[in-house]
């Protein structure tokens, strides 16, 4: 079990500053100079969950897609990663194996509530039946996905060859000369150096096999990539300085959340942040804010959605259970109400082709940036089942806009709960500082606006919010080539230096 070792991404990216120049082309020489022949083109890698992406930074707030690509080989590794990643540092990592996932959530919610209102003398007092009453239905809501989503977890765990460092090498070495290829048949660009975004749950020694997989495709990096979450901050300018960041990732197979405290924006202004009420010395004291924790939440991926939206249009359907009992499949009959879904809410379908073809630089800025209102969906969508039906003929199937809106809507609901319990215990027990800036959102599909609405539910409509949409793909790499263009320009500073002080000494 590779992910057995605590996760050891850099808790600040001031430390990731620090490892920038200890790269094979610019090290430091024995004579204290530097080797300035190869000065780094402004290029990010981000290493997702569902895509691999490329990005050049033209300037710190113009950026160049050079390629987005998915692998096969790619998403089973991180699949792989991942499900160790939820198995040993959630929650059987903190209860053992006492009991179901379900159990332990319940164990979880009760110690949460229990801390929370054990100071107050007063069983009747509001303040602890809506705590409790908030925990129970968190609870139902949760348990219910994480039902859903036991078919995903079951894909998840069938039979693959076990993971060696050895393997993951290899495998992510032919996964960069994927992406070099990509990129330069794109766009005409050759990748020969990038910082590197992975995902946050990757420890110490796979960020270090990460790195050297990538220089053995040719594509120089700095000593240590960086989590995807704190390169989305990294001195955007739509962040203000100082900010304190919560970082949501969603996808088809993921869903995760980590807050940045001080995550380095650029933007000037006052804080209006989301607290929950406290006096300013109690805001005021950052000391009770923890290392920048990354938690899964996996049971809120979106094919919990599909699986719950699927279970739920079978509950209305005898004809399709009885096609599931002769033998149609049932993760078949999951994409074709997946994909009924997409053409009743409007998305934008050619989300399921990025990674598959080639495109233009310009096409991923065209992909939907915001998601259609609920007034403007279809009524109702025939499934497209005719391949799929094995006995009979098929009678015709529908999937109704009641149908995806309760589904949607018992998500956002059960998100919102778990992202506002995860902001209130991330602090400490007696939920003393509260405090959430700014929010972004890592997705790599089309469903980004409900976790935009399980946001405003849980914290607030007014809190500034940035991605979360398909033409925000390439956030994450965008953020690690505007850090590899801070690195060149440092790099030409620091040699017009010393090319000066050289042409003094003469």
């Amino acid at each position: 079990m590779l992910m057995a070792r605590r996760s050891t991404a850099l808790p600040s990216i001031v430390l990731g500053l620090l490892v920038l120049f200890w790269s094979a082309p610019t090290v430091i020489a024995y004579d204290g100079s530097c080797d300035y022949n190869d000065i780094n083109e402004p290029i990010g890698i981000d290493l997702g969950y569902q895509y691999i992406a490329a990005s050049y930074a033209n300037s710190t707030t113009v950026f160049t897609p050079l390629a987005v690509v998915q692998n096969a080989e790619y998403r089973t590794v991180i699949a792989q990663l991942s499900f160790e990643h939820y198995e040993l540092l959630n929650l059987k990592a903190l209860y053992g194996d006492r009991a179901s996932v379900s159990g332990l959530l319940k164990l979880l919610l009760s110690h949460f509530a229990g801390d929370v209102v054990g100071k107050i003398p007063y069983i009747d007092h509001p303040y602890v039946q809506a705590v409790l009453g908030a925990s129970g239905r968190i609870y139902a809501h949760v348990s219910l996905f994480i039902r859903a989503a036991v078919s995903v977890v079951s894909w998840q765990q069938e039979p693959t060859d076990h993971l060696t460092l050895a393997g993951i090498e290899e495998a992510f070495t032919r996964i960069f000369t994927h992406l070099k290829s990509t990129a330069r048949t794109d766009t005409g660009t050759d990748i020969s150096f990038a910082i590197i975004a992975i995902p946050d749950f990757f420890n110490q020694t796979i960020a270090e096999t990460v790195a050297v997989a990538s220089r053995r495709a040719a594509i120089e990096t700095v000593a240590q990539p960086l989590p995807r979450s704190s390169l989305a901050s990294f001195e955007n300018p739509d962040i203000r300085a100082g900010d304190d960041v919560l970082v949501l990732h969603q996808g088809i197979h993921h869903c995760g959340i980590r807050l940045w405290h001080n995550a380095g924006g650029t933007r000037t202004g006052g804080r209006k942040g989301f607290r929950r009420g406290y006096s300013d010395r109690e805001q005021a004291d950052s000391s009770l804010l923890p290392p920048n924790l990354y938690l899964s939440l996996d049971p809120w991926r979106m094919h919990a959605v599909y699986t719950g939206l699927t279970r739920k249009l079978l509950r209305e359907s005898e004809p399709l259970r009885t096609q599931l009992q002769v033998g149609a499949d049932f993760q078949v009959l999951v994409s074709r109400v997946t994909m009924a879904r997409m053409w009743l809410k409007k998305q934008d379908v050619r989300a399921m082709y990025i990674g598959t073809e080639s495109y233009t630089a310009d096409f991923y800025s065209t992909l939907d940036h915001a998601a259609v209102e609920p007034e403007n969906f279809d009524d109702e969508v025939l499934v497209d089942l005719d391949d799929w039906w094995v006995y009979g003929s098929n009678s015709g199937v529908s999937l109704t806009r009641e149908m995806v809106e309760a589904v949607d809507q018992q998500y956002v609901e059960s998100l919102a709960n778990s992202i506002s319990v995860f902001v209130d215990t991330i602090q400490d027990q007696s939920l003393l500082n509260s405090v959430v800036d700014q929010v972004a959102v890592l997705t790599d599909w089309v469903d980004g606006d409900l976790v935009r609405r399980a946001v405003e539910e849980a914290l607030s409509n007014y809190l500034p919010l940035i991605g979360g949409s398909m033409s925000d793909l390439t956030l994450a790499a965008d953020g690690a080539a505007r850090l590899a263009l801070i690195r060149r320009q440092n790099l030409l500073r620091m040699q017009e230096q010393e090319y000066s002080i050289q042409y003094y000494e003469l």
